[in-house]
């Protein structure tokens, strides 16, 4: 049976009061406690009528929006209001839904000669007449047709919020308070389109308020003229677990200088974090170089949001102590390995990045280089930060910039670069043809470079274009990580498109690692930095070994967190020798400093993290290095024996053994660190584990007081009678634990039985 009941009850009011036209007009988002209300009226045509138009509410998403199109083609006239949280905060929400009933109907084209309201009592003004029906869009079809309308216009509002901050689930809530909803404000913290005269909001800011009468710092960021109004109004939104981080924790010196997630307060990264290190880095070479400044410090960004504005800030604030700074031309963002290459080459005191690598996009950092282009060990970054513990009010700290002390680096450097990265290759008067590469620079720095050099040198090369363009949001590629999968789904589908390329290749933003897929047969197999590492030590040990050009006592440089498969192929197969240091190519470039004393040379530097270094003129990780050499290795093994780089590893694994390496990321919120890393950590290292999975621990090393000559670092390794180890540490650029599985067997599928049963034994000691 058809349901015309609301078609009938609109056609009698007209017949009952002897008029032609009659407005419907309905509201949505009255009760919601983030986003608009929007108000709609509606004229119908005469004769028009659609059973499935009723209550919105009871109309699915999908029917709603075809209804939507439908209304609108077979109206008279029709017009929506919009008004935002701030109106709604002012009028209170029943005023905002009457104002826009009324405002609404004023701006139809066509005067009804009755306005229906659904639910609202509204006083007869300006010759029109109001009619408030108690729930009116399950009586009249123009206050159904009205529903519709606004409902599928605010749900598209919603939507886009939606997308902008998926957190919040508005996809699913509409903004309406829901247990989850008011869950995401507590944890992440009230947005702009919050409404703050809300119940639950009013709740959220009550709570807030103890912590802000009891934080002297809270009150003076937030009443300091020097502090930007986006950052007083990011703490305004601030929830209690943020509150907390902001201002009781500090950003810290880790494996790779500072970083943290963008925001305010001294817990989060922004310019006054920028000024603190930059002004502590400054008095720290004024202590070390008094009679040196002028030879400059070399300053470089990536991508990131405000990277380029903070690198900017960097260089000011040094000029304001007498010391000269090197900007690229124009500033431009350039990947990190040739900001370390350039502080060398220029004989700089020192050099600045402002990059967070390879992490989410709402971090950024700031890594700081010696003056031979390797970061700073942990003695120097002390000595830094305790210079920054002096500042007394980083908030009305001021500067003067020196423009004569501004300086552009010559486009040399970049030249010099260029040619050291070409001279890493041994067939480079060979020609390169019909060899097909799949580049992605996920939005960062590498696209000025890696595929520029590698055309220059014959290769095709395909570049992911959704990844080549700058942008700090990597909204095409969610994480910049190559070591994770996100960053790996548009390459897949170029290469699904381009059977006959070889490799993909996919550097980090500041280009200082890469990740690789290698296509075997056509199948695309990725490969870590445990495979990598070896198939570039092994190539290049051979050809320097071919060309006679191996050095007196040759050096490689791995982690102690690399599997050893590297180590034995160069010291079993090419007689070098193997210094293992702590996490971060920081340690490795203060080790290569000391090659001279003793009489070593270096041929190779990595580590399982995607890095690599094969030059040492660059003393920081190099991706470009790495992408260089590995192509030229994948295209020798293809052309001159028809191979690839897999069948290549495949040898390595016969010929040493089966290397089956994963690696575990416990992943916390920053208030995390002491409630969840800290207990890991301790029970690891004192409930005295001597067995796992049925393998017997055979000793255990613990690097927190300092081993081998090193300084201390919070790592522990535990080895097994047959070689194999697993190690446990926490990041030391994010908040999260790492678990380094190595199992070493007689093939492939003995080592990775192993390596699960041996991650199956610690998930069950952790409670994982």
């Amino acid at each position: 049976m058809i349901d015309n009941c609301r078609y009938f009850f609109d056609e009698n009011l007209k017949k009952e009061k002897n008029i032609k036209y009659i407005s419907g007009s309905d509201e949505v988002g009255r009760g919601a406690m983030a986003g608009p209300i929007v108000v709609a009226s509606v004229i119908m045509k005469e004769n028009y009528f659609n059973p499935l138009i009723k209550d919105s509410k009871l109309v699915p998403e999908k029917v709603r929006e075809l209804l939507y199109e439908e209304i609108l083609e077979n109206c008279l006239t029709y017009s929506i209001c919009e008004y935002n949280e701030k109106v709604v905060d002012k009028l209170n929400p029943k005023q905002a839904s009457k104002l826009g009933m009324i405002e609404s109907i004023k701006k139809l084209t066509i005067k009804p000669d009755l306005c229906l309201i659904d639910g609202e009592d509204i006083k007869e003004e300006d010759d029109y007449k109001f009619l408030k029906i108690i729930k009116g869009d399950n009586i009249s079809f123009a206050i159904a047709c009205a529903s519709i309308i606004a409902k599928v216009f605010r749900d598209r509002i919603m939507r886009n919020y939606h997308t902008k901050y998926p957190m919040y689930n508005f996809l699913k809530n509409k903004g309406y308070c829901t247990i989850k909803h008011i869950s995401a404000v507590d944890e992440f913290g009230l947005l702009d389109i919050h409404r703050l005269t809300y119940k639950p909001i009013i709740k959220f800011k009550e709570k807030k308020m103890s912590f802000i009468k009891e934080n002297e710092a809270y009150l003076k960021w937030i009443n300091s003229k020097n502090v930007d109004e986006n950052l007083k109004q990011e703490l305004l939104n601030y929830n209690d677990d943020q509150l907390k981080i902001a201002f009781e924790n500090k950003l810290e010196f880790g494996t790779a200088g500072v970083r943290g997630i963008l925001g305010a307060g001294p817990g989060y990264f922004n310019s006054f974090t920028i000024k603190e290190v930059t002004i502590g880095y400054a008095r720290y070479l004024i202590k070390k170089f008094p009679n040196d400044l002028s030879r400059g410090v070399v300053i470089g960004h990536d991508n990131r949001k405000y990277s380029k504005e903070f690198s900017q800030l960097v260089a000011e604030i040094l000029t304001s102590f007498s010391i000269k700074a090197y900007l690229f031309e124009e500033n431009k963002m350039k990947p990190t390995p040739v900001v370390s290459f350039a502080t060398k080459k220029l004989n700089a005191i020192g050099g600045v990045v402002i990059t967070a690598s390879h992490n989410p996009a709402e971090y950024n950092g700031y890594k700081i280089y010696d003056e031979y282009g390797c970061q700073l060990i942990d003695n120097d970054n002390k000595i830094i930060s305790e210079y920054i513990n002096r500042i007394d009010n980083i908030l009305d700290w001021k500067y003067k910039v020196d423009l004569d002390l501004l300086s552009t680096i010559d486009n040399k450097i970049i030249e010099d670069y260029c040619e050291m990265i070409s001279n890493l290759q041994f067939y480079k008067n060979e020609k390169r043809n019909n060899f097909k590469i799949i580049y992605s620079a996920v939005n960062g720095t590498g696209s000025e470079f890696s595929p520029n050099l590698l055309r220059s040198y014959g290769y095709e090369v395909i570049e992911v274009e959704e990844h080549k363009n700058e942008d700090s949001t990597f909204k095409n590629v969610g994480n910049p990580n190559p070591e994770f999968e996100p960053a790996w789904k548009i390459p897949l589908e170029y290469a699904k498109k381009h059977k006959e390329a070889s490799l993909i290749i996919i550097q980090d933003p500041d280009a200082d690692r890469i990740g690789v897929a290698i296509n075997q047969n056509g199948n695309w197999i990725r490969i870590d930095g445990n495979q990598t590492g070896p198939i570039l030590i092994d190539w290049k040990l051979s050809q320097m070994k071919l060309n006679n050009t191996l050095p007196s006592n040759p050096t490689l440089y791995s982690s102690f967190v690399t599997s050893d498969l590297g180590d034995r192929i160069a010291k079993e197969s090419y007689g070098v020798n193997i210094i293992k240091t702590l996490t971060g190519f920081k340690w490795m470039g203060s080790e290569i400093l000391k090659e001279k004393e003793r009489n070593l040379n270096f041929v190779f530097a990595y580590e399982e993290s995607y890095g690599y270094v094969i030059d040492s003129s660059t003393r920081d990780k190099d991706g470009i290095q790495a992408a260089i050499m590995l192509t030229e290795a994948a295209w020798y093994y293809k052309t001159k024996k028809n191979m690839t780089l897999i069948d290549n590893l495949n040898e390595l694994y016969k010929k040493y053994g089966y290397y089956y390496t994963h690696t575990i990321n416990l992943n916390f919120s920053i208030s995390e660190i002491k409630s969840k890393i800290d207990p890991i950590m301790k029970k690891l290292r004192f409930d005295n584990i001597e067995e796992i999975s049925d393998m017997k621990v055979s000793f255990v090393e613990d690097y927190i007081d300092g081993l081998y000559n090193m300084p201390g670092q919070n790592l522990l390794k535990f080895y097994f009678k047959d070689n194999s180890w697993f190690a446990v540490r926490p990041s030391g650029t994010e908040p999260k634990i790492k678990i380094y599985f190595v199992c070493v067997d007689k093939d492939f599928d003995s080592a990775k039985e192993k390596c699960e049963k041996l991650i199956e034994g610690i998930k069950l000691i952790l409670n994982l």
